[in-house]
């Protein structure tokens, strides 16, 4: 199951109203368009905060 279509599962799951699942979702693909520009690569949130960045793409602060 890809991620938006998990994204919308759960947003069913927790039965929010069709349009904030729509505008949520929005979010979602603007948010892994912006980073794919920066890493020229598709990487999935979970992976991307394996590799222990932040939400800025920098190294987390210890």
């Amino acid at each position: 199951m890809k991620l938006l279509d998990q994204y919308v599962a759960a947003c069913e799951v927790r039965r929010l109203a069709p349009r904030t699942t729509q505008i949520y979702r929005r979010w979602v693909e603007e948010f892994l368009r912006f980073h794919h520009k920066r890493t020229s690569e598709w990487i999935h949130p979970e992976e991307f905060l394996r590799q222990g960045k932040n939400r800025t793409g920098q190294p987390h602060c210890t």
